[in-house]
């Protein structure tokens, strides 16, 4: 039953995606952790098909029954690996399940009790190689075990896996390298009563990028398995008309991308493009956040576990809304009278890690940051060239996005004319912002935008000469040259973009 932490350089999480937080997540009936020495299993929920605990489950629902426990942030046991432990039960995985690593493949494969990683295999056939991996099969070592969901790439050389790996963060989504996997010994690990027969497809990142042209919004899609990017749609032809886009933001919420764009009217509106491509359309956002903001400048989005958060900049002050997995609202709500005043703002970033919202707002050329706990309390301001360092000069835009278990940032300062890279680590230090000119070239930006894909930092950034181009940050730190992504499709000058994950099967 025991865990091992991954690296910071190896460990990656959802952040597009980002992940979920157990206070603000709208979970089924009947969730919920207890803290005792020993819990049973009495049913395998709404995802079990009524099967008894021990019957056959499929791939497909394996890999769902993983997927509950991360939408839900299941947390680890609150006591780590000693008694009593975290229980968890909710109305779609049944349980109730031990809230670690192998209380995770216990839940998956619907077993009637929680097994360790020493008992797992007295249910299971080891494989005679990873490469013989399917998705709901379990990547099990003496320390720690992952259900695994597919490989990123042809070669094998990435995992894509669900995990609960310690009390510091939720159940994940991440991925772990071959090499890592090998360094350690894990060996796979079938269920014996796993159905064979039609393997469920992996669970992969995509990026959804969104272009203004004019007044217009267009949208493309770039396969994580590849680097090609599907043509751009015309948004409000799909969506309906919002009389012209002005602002734009986007989040990968529980496979489908929520957008936010602010109308030639001067409002806020939201639509949905559904997993299936296909589209929710606009509707005026004034209905359910109590009001219509006035004089909106800027809009960001992004998803904490099923939850869409917004952030507004309105009549220079920073707004946040939030719209729950269930389709009701929080309406806007003004942060700085809880994280503290501050100048005029200009420009407002948001990321989710570990379960929290992270914003980054500029103003009076100056980059701000503060963090909405899982128990939803802001913290104050904190200036973030104090904190980190590294960047000169007023700060234009920024853009972050969770990637790993860290927050990644992109500010540009001087017009545009400079852009920085730097991060915010999990432990609430910082990393040096360093400049990015050896990867974006001698540009000035003119809008930024930032995603967690497929457990990476993406990077899409509007030019002064109307380009386009985009990058990726790695998990060990390298970095893609950037390329100009064919706009073919695009009318109009590109005012502003946003680039957002949206987990697929």
């Amino acid at each position: 039953m025991s865990v091992r932490k991954r690296s910071t350089a190896v460990v990656a999480t959802l952040l597009s995606a980002g992940l979920a937080s157990a206070v603000l997540v709208a979970v089924p009936a009947h969730a919920d952790t207890v803290v005792s020495n020993g819990e049973s299993v009495t049913s395998t929920g709404t995802l079990g098909n009524g099967a008894a605990p021990g019957g056959p489950v499929t791939r497909s629902q394996a890999l769902q029954r993983a997927q509950d426990w991360v939408n839900n942030a299941v947390p680890y046991s609150p006591n780590s690996l000693q008694a009593p432990y975290g229980w968890w039960a909710d109305s779609a995985t049944g349980g109730r399940y031990r809230e670690d690593c192998s209380g995770l493949i216990s839940m998956a494969w619907q077993l009637p009790s929680s097994l360790i990683t020493d008992t797992l295999p007295s249910v299971s056939t080891r494989l005679g190689s990873l490469n013989d991996l399917q998705p709901g099969d379990a990547i099990n070592s003496a320390k720690h075990v992952v259900l695994f969901a597919g490989w990123t790439d042809s070669s094998h050389t990435v995992a894509n896996v669900y995990t609960e790996s310690g009390t510091a963060y939720p159940t994940r989504y991440t991925t772990y390298t071959r090499s890592y996997l090998d360094s350690l010994g894990y060996y796979g690990l079938r269920y014996n009563n796993i159905t064979s027969g039609n393997p469920a497809p992996a669970a992969t990142w995509k990026a959804q990028v969104f272009v203004e042209g004019g007044t217009n919004l267009f949208q493309a899609t770039r396969e994580s398995s590849n680097a090609s990017w599907t043509g751009f749609g015309d948004v409000q032809a799909a969506a309906n008309s919002i009389g012209g886009v002005h602002a734009v933001a986007a989040a990968g919420v529980d496979g489908d991308t929520q957008v936010v764009a602010l109308g030639g009217d001067g409002r806020l509106y939201h639509a949905i493009r559904n997993a299936d491509r296909t589209w929710k359309p606009f509707a005026d956002m004034s209905g359910v956040t109590g009001g219509a903001l006035t004089n909106v400048t800027q809009v960001a989005a992004v998803s904490v576990g099923t939850d869409l958060h917004i952030l507004a900049v309105a009549n220079g002050r920073v707004m946040h809304a939030i719209r729950h997995a269930d389709g009701s609202w929080v309406g806007f709500g003004d942060v700085e009278g809880q994280a503290g005043q501050l100048g005029t703002v200009t420009a407002v970033a948001a990321a989710s890690s570990q379960g929290e919202l992270q914003v980054i707002a500029v103003a009076d050329g100056k980059a701000y940051h503060t963090v909405r706990s899982t128990a939803q309390a802001w913290g104050q301001w904190g200036d973030v060239a104090a904190a980190a360092g590294g960047y000169s000069g007023p700060v234009s835009s920024v853009a972050m996005a969770g990637a790993g278990n860290d927050v990644q940032i992109v500010v540009t300062t001087d017009g545009g004319a400079h852009q920085y890279h730097g991060a915010r680590f999990a432990d609430a230090t910082w990393q040096k912002f360093a400049d990015l000119s050896s990867v974006l070239g001698p540009v000035t930006v003119t809008s930024v935008g930032a995603a967690g894909v497929n457990n990476e930092f993406q990077l899409a950034a509007v030019t002064s000469d109307n380009r386009v181009l985009h990058t990726i940050r790695h998990f060990d730190s390298s970095w893609d040259g950037a390329g100009a992504i064919d706009l073919t499709g695009v009318t109009g000058d590109h005012n502003g973009i946003a680039i957002t994950g949206t987990l697929s099967n």
